[in-house]
């Protein structure tokens, strides 16, 4: 996961720096404040880092109840570590059959 960090840095620095710069300024709100720059991130990455295209397609209802779980419970995120390990271990096995 190093490398598709690496690959996003080197694609998409401008997107995730401003991105960065949204959350650091919008410290409570960030999450909706800073939209428009996340959505410049995922579309730039998704372009430019095959992995992130493979895991979103192969990962996809993971995806949506990981951030359904966000969303239901923005008071409380500590609900969704369940949800977020099954992220992880989605993540992990679509970059090892990559990588195989």
């Amino acid at each position: 996961m190093d490398d598709t960090l690496a690959q996003v840095v080197k694609h998409c620095g401008l997107q995730l720096q401003i991105y960065t710069d949204c959350v650091d300024a919008h410290k409570h709100d960030w999450n909706a404040a800073c939209f428009k720059q996340k959505q410049a991130l995922t579309k730039c990455s998704e372009e430019h880092v095959t992995l992130l295209k493979t895991v979103k397609q192969k990962c996809s209802t993971v995806i949506s109840n990981y951030d359904k779980c966000v969303r239901d419970n923005a008071d409380d995120p500590e609900k969704c570590i369940q949800s977020l390990r099954d992220l992880y271990n989605c993540t992990q096995a679509v970059a090892q059959d990559k990588a195989d």
